[in-house]
């Protein structure tokens, strides 16, 4: 997982997502460790699902379900969703997939990269567990 930074002074509606303190190892033996402000798990979650809906990206598809496979496409990220943005997590998001290459994009960032079929299903299958959906 790759994540990037952004100051909220130029980006006012990341104010909005649930932050915490938390100790980030930059890993260089000559940097010490650092304190920054960082999304909550609830709130990555929730911005990496919004994304997902925005743009429709590979990185967000992949991204979602490895948070997936650690149970944390919930209801609680789902409401965050909704409260923030006005969206609201349905099946329909996570119905089929764009059209993207999936190993361009991908390829080059990760050894395992499984099929962008099975993360699709991992993430709609996580989300329809916790927020009791009917689907095939």
């Amino acid at each position: 997982m790759r994540i990037q930074l952004l100051s909220t002074s130029h980006h006012r509606e990341l104010a909005a997502w649930p932050t915490e303190r938390t100790t980030v190892s930059l890993r260089y033996s000559d940097v010490n460790d650092v304190m920054l402000r960082v999304p909550t798990l609830t709130a990555f979650v929730a911005m990496k699902t919004a994304a997902w809906m925005d743009r429709a990206a590979a990185r967000d598809l992949y991204d979602l379900a490895a948070l997936g496979r650690l149970d944390a496409l919930n209801q609680e990220a789902a409401s965050l969703v909704h409260r923030v943005t006005g969206w609201k997590v349905r099946p329909y998001v996570f119905r089929s997939l764009p059209k993207f290459d999936w190993h361009a994009q991908l390829g080059h960032q990760t050894r395992d990269l499984p099929p962008a079929a099975d993360c699709l299903t991992q993430v709609r299958d996580s989300y329809a567990r916790a927020l009791a959906w009917d689907h095939d």
